[in-house]
Parts: structure tokens; sequence; C-alpha cells
């Protein structure tokens, strides 16, 4: 992560940021594909979309208590500059294909259907992948297989305001549509596929994406 002051420069810089890490270890794979696949590394990917620097104790924050990201922090790498876009949907489309905005932004939310993306890499590399919680590049409802066709097997996201996404939340699970009863919390139910996901996959290498909205 980065260290800025505004809390959407901070966001939007560490996303690019890992962005670019993952896309550093799909690379490496892909130039040792007859390593066996045990030797590949298992990558879960977590996006918290809007957290301020004033908030994880490793960077400062003192309003809230953050010991495991803490942890996580302290045994890997933080970054202190780097540089993306202002904005959630343009920057999400940048971490997705590794690209500047100017070289695929065609709307925003909005993906070219021939884009290709670091699931897509992975997917070539033997990784089995999976997304769940934010996607909105699309409405579902009008394209519900779009996140299989970015390189997806396994996907339970919320579209473009189609629902609620935290209590009773509308959601897409593997394109096909399902409301959840009003005591159900959306970003449990995410929680809960990416970690199934991992269980069910322990004989392959694997690649889960985790976009967290935190409620306002």
């Amino acid at each position: 992560m980065a260290y800025y002051r505004n809390r959407r420069s901070f966001l939007k810089t560490s996303v690019l940021t890992v962005s670019s890490l993952v896309l550093t270890g799909v690379n490496c794979s892909s130039k040792n594909a007859t390593e066996e696949k045990s030797k590949q590394p298992n990558i879960i990917f977590i996006l918290a979309d809007d957290l301020g620097c004033e908030i994880p104790g490793v960077y400062g924050g003192e309003t809230y208590k953050t010991p495991n990201v803490d942890a996580l922090a302290r045994r890997g790498i933080r970054f202190t500059q780097c540089y993306s876009s202002p904005a959630c949907a343009p920057s999400r489309v940048k971490l997705l294909t590794g690209k500047y905005g100017f070289r695929n932004y065609i709307g925003w939310g909005a993906m070219k259907d021939k884009e290709r993306t670091f699931a897509h890499v992975l997917k070539n590399a033997g990784y089995k992948t999976a997304i769940a919680g934010k996607w909105q590049m699309v409405l579902q409802k009008n394209e519900p297989d779009h996140v299989q066709k970015m390189g997806f097997d396994e996907s339970c996201v919320y579209g473009w305001h189609e629902g609620p996404r935290y209590y009773g939340p509308f959601i897409y699970e593997n394109g096909k549509p399902r409301k959840e009863p009003d005591d159900q919390y959306g970003p449990d139910i995410f929680c809960k596929f990416i970690t199934d996901f991992i269980r069910n996959n322990q004989g392959f290498p694997f690649f889960g994406l985790l976009f967290y909205v935190p409620a306002a």
C-alpha cells in the first residue's frame, strides 16, 4: 500500500501497486510452465475499496484497531510512491488489464469484450480463478456471463446498482441471479465464497480476487 493523505489517491495507487506484483508473478509462472503445479504460488488478492491511509495502524492510524492488516504489512512489502487514476471504475479496469486508461477506456465501468485480464493469463498458467464482491463493469442482467468472459472460472458478485449489496444482497453467482434474505450480509457471503473456493481447489494452484467495499 502507498502512503497518501487523500483516501481516494491512497486506494487507487495501492490497487495498481498490487496489480503490478500480481502480473509480475504471473509472468514468472508462465516462463516456468514445465514446473510442477505444486510449485506455483497460490494467490489471494483482497482489495478494500475506499480504505484510506488514516485507518490501518501500520500507516499511523489511531481511530481503529487493525492488527491483522498490520501483521500482513509487516510480513510483506509496503510501497510509498506510486500513481494511478483517482476514480474507482477506471482503476479497476487498469488493475485487471495492466493497461493505462487511455489504452483500454471505452466508458465508465465498461470493458471491451475481447479484453485480456490477468485472470486469463493465470488460467493459461494452470490456475483456477475466482472473484467475489464488487464487479460493476456491466449490467449483469444483460450480460450474465461477462465475469467468465474476463477469465474467472467462478464468481459471486454484485452488478451495476441492480439491487442491495449489503443486507439482503442481490448477487450473481456464476452468472445466475439470486436475492438473499434480508438477514444475510453481502461481505460475509463473498468471504465465504472465496474460502470455499480455496478449500475446493487444493489440488490446483488457485487465484482468488475479493473486491471488498466496506459499508459507509
